[in-house]
């Protein structure tokens, strides 16, 4: 991992919190691009560097690996599915606890980044005016032009770390509403779902209900199927219930929260550097 992916995982446990990281899993991938023995070494060092894995790993979370078969996907949902729901320390932030973006623990994170990077610009800058000033008193004409043309190139980017820092208070407001939004969307979606659902099982229930009345012609035998049919139609409906809830935040709330709060963030690939 590199510098730019450290910084991105760290704004990760950043938007997870101490709290949610036990629900985390890290999926690792391209095992068929490396021989296996190089794939667990990265891996292994992955797992025991303070940078790196360790200690998200330390509080919970699991480390598994993908091979792009149908198992493994079904594998990595079911760590998921086994996992009681938490909130993101981010949305605690925000919604419970009233926030701005840039109050949050992400928002400091990346303002700290920002910080710095402005401080190191600020420094280069004053180390080139000062070899401005020794190539004018040394009537160094080449110099001076190569001098100023790099200044002017540092001061561009400060400036551009001057607005993204700018932006980030006033982009929140767009994110948060577009966020709201498609919460707003999802929720509709769930819960016009699990009318449809929730019916077309009780129509089913109500059916066979009908077939165990007293004066009705099913046979004792045809009565045990219909109550072993009844428990399952049950069983199934409380699962359908779980795998929407997973779908539903696995595909909307952590993906926004995450979305808005980095503009897409990356996590490195395994067993790449």
């Amino acid at each position: 991992m590199g510098g730019i992916s450290t910084r991105n995982f760290v704004m990760f446990r950043k938007l997870c919190g101490e709290e949610s990281l036990k629900n985390v899993v890290i999926v690792t991938n391209m095992w068929g691009e490396v021989t296996r023995e190089v794939g667990e070494s990265r891996e292994a060092e992955l797992m025991r560097e303070d940078l790196f894995f360790k200690p998200v790993l330390a509080k919970g979370a699991q480390i598994v690996r993908h091979d792009h078969t149908l198992g493994s996907c079904q594998r990595i949902i079911g760590y998921f599915l086994k996992k009681n729901p938490l909130s993101l320390r981010i949305q605690r932030e925000i919604v419970d606890e009233g926030k701005g973006i840039a109050q949050t623990a992400a928002g400091a994170e990346l303002q700290r980044e920002l910080v710095a990077q402005a401080q190191r610009h600020k420094k280069e800058l004053e180390d080139l005016r000062l070899a401005m000033q020794e190539a004018i008193r040394m009537q160094d004409a080449q110099t001076r032009k190569e001098l100023e043309k790099e200044s002017k190139l540092l001061s561009r980017r400060l400036d551009r770390v001057q607005e993204d820092a700018r932006k980030l208070a006033s982009d929140y407001n767009k994110e948060r509403a577009e966020f709201a939004r498609r919460m707003t969307e999802l929720r509709e979606a769930y819960e016009r779902e699990q009318e449809r659902a929730t019916a077309a099982y009780q129509q089913q229930i109500q059916e066979l209900q009908n077939r165990l009345a007293p004066n009705s012609s099913t046979s004792d035998a045809e009565k045990d199927e219909i109550l072993k049919e009844l428990q399952l139609l049950k069983k199934r409906q409380r699962r359908g219930d779980m795998a929407d809830i997973f779908v539903m935040i696995l595909k909307g709330i952590v993906t926004v929260a995450v979305a808005v709060a980095t503009g897409g963030l990356v996590i490195p690939q395994l067993p790449f550097n």
